[in-house]
C-alpha cells in the first residue's frame, strides 16, 4: 500500500488529507517542500526551483528573448526543427498543466532531450517531471530566461488538449495568457499558429478557430509567422484573417527550406511528425507553419525589436528579406531592477 501523508507532513495552513492507494511507498516522491496534483491521492512534494536560486528574488532584467507559444504538443518537434536551423542553440520548452501533467507522456521531449535539441524542460504550475519545477509560468520563465540563459524558450501544452467545438471551451486557450505574460515581462511573444488544410473539421481548415479565439484574446501585440501558400489556399487565410480583429504582426514567410528540412528529417526524430494521425505529407501546412513559427521565433532573437508606432496597429508584413520589427517596451508597472 502506498500512504500519501505529504500534505499533513507539511502542515499546511489550509489542511489535508491522507490518502490510501495501492503501491509502494515512497514512489514518485521528491524531496521539497512544494505540493503539486493538490488534493488528489496522487499528490507530491517537489522543491520549487524558486526556492533555490538567487535570479527568482529580484524583478527579471534580462527582456527581448522570443517566447514561441505552442496551442498543440504535436507543434513542439517541428517547432524546435526550424528554430534550430535559424542558429538557435539553446531552447528551454516550459511544460504548462493545459494537457498532460507528467512530462514523461512525450515522447517528443525525450527525445529532443536525448538529441541535445533541448537544453532542460521546465514544468510549471501542477505539472511535473521536468528538469526544473516551477510554482507558475512567470517564474518558470524568468528561470528559463536567466538561469539558463536560454535564446528561445517554448511554452505550451503536453500531449491531450482539450476541446468541445465551442468557441471558448479548449484547452489551448491557455496560449492568450501566456502571450500576454511573456510581453508584460519584456520577452518576444510569438503564436504558432495551428494551420491545416488536411483536418476534415471545417472550424479546423486554413486557420484553426483555436488560433483566431487566442489572437482575439491577447491584447498585446504578438508576432504570427505564416508560410506564403499557393493562390486558393492563400486567398481562404487573408479571408480568415480580414475576419480576425488584428493588433498584432502577421509575417509570411517562403516556405521552401522548412519544407525541404522537414521531408528529410534527421532519423530520430521524423516519427515526431505527426499530428492527430496526419504524417507530414498528409497535413504539410501544419508542420510548415510550426517550423516556420521555430525559425523566426529565433531569427528575432537576433536582433534588437521595437514596439509598433502608438495608433498603427500592425497588419502583415511580407517576409523577405528582413523580420518585423516587434519589440515590447519595459514595461511601466516594473519597479527598478535590484542588484544583488
Amino acid at each position: 500500500m502506498l500512504l500519501n501523508t505529504s500534505a499533513l507532513d507539511l502542515g499546511l495552513g489550509s489542511g489535508g488529507y491522507h490518502f490510501v492507494l495501492p503501491g509502494r511507498e515512497g514512489e514518485g516522491f521528491l524531496p521539497g517542500s512544494q505540493v503539486k496534483w493538490r488534493y488528489t491521492p496522487l499528490q507530491v512534494v517537489v522543491r520549487a526551483w524558486e526556492e533555490g536560486e538567487g535570479v527568482f528574488r529580484r524583478w527579471p532584467s534580462r527582456r527581448g528573448v522570443p517566447v514561441a507559444v505552442i496551442g498543440l504538443h504535436s507543434q513542439l518537434a517541428p517547432l524546435v526543427l526550424g528554430a534550430r536551423l535559424a542558429g538557435a542553440g539553446r531552447i528551454v520548452y516550459i511544460w504548462t498543466d493545459a494537457g498532460a501533467l507528467h512530462s514523461s507522456w512525450s515522447e517528443a521531449v525525450a527525445r529532443l532531450k536525448r538529441e541535445g535539441w533541448l537544453r532542460a524542460v521546465v514544468t510549471s504550475g501542477q505539472a511535473l517531471g521536468g528538469d526544473f519545477e516551477t510554482v507558475a509560468f512567470p517564474s518558470a520563465l524568468q528561470g528559463a530566461v536567466e538561469a539558463l540563459e536560454a535564446d528561445l524558450v517554448v511554452a505550451g501544452t503536453g500531449p491531450g488538449i482539450l476541446g468541445t467545438g465551442s468557441r471558448l471551451g479548449f484547452s489551448g486557450i491557455e496560449q492568450a495568457s501566456l502571450l500576454t505574460l511573456a510581453w508584460s515581462l519584456g520577452q518576444k511573444p510569438v503564436l504558432a499558429p495551428r494551420l491545416s488544410f488536411a483536418d476534415p473539421r471545417r472550424r479546423h481548415r486554413g486557420l484553426s478557430h483555436h488560433t483566431k479565439t487566442v489572437l482575439r484574446l491577447t491584447p498585446v501585440p504578438s508576432l504570427l509567422p505564416l508560410p506564403l501558400l499557393p493562390g486558393p489556399l492563400a486567398g481562404r487565410l487573408r479571408r480568415q484573417l480580414r475576419r480576425t480583429p488584428l493588433h498584432h504582426q502577421v509575417f509570411f514567410y517562403p516556405p521552401g527550406e522548412l519544407r525541404q528540412a522537414l521531408s528529410l528529417p534527421p532519423p530520430s526524430l521524423a516519427p515526431l511528425l505527426s499530428s492527430m494521425g496526419r504524417p507530414f505529407h498528409r497535413d504539410p501546412y501544419f508542420f510548415l507553419a510550426a517550423a516556420g513559427t521555430g525559425f523566426w521565433a529565433a531569427k528575432t532573437g537576433l536582433r534588437p525589436l521595437h514596439h509598433p508606432p502608438p495608433g498603427r496597429p500592425a497588419r502583415e508584413v511580407c517576409g523577405m528579406p528582413g523580420v518585423p520589427d516587434l519589440m515590447p517596451p519595459p514595461p511601466t508597472w516594473l519597479p527598478a531592477v535590484e542588484s544583488g
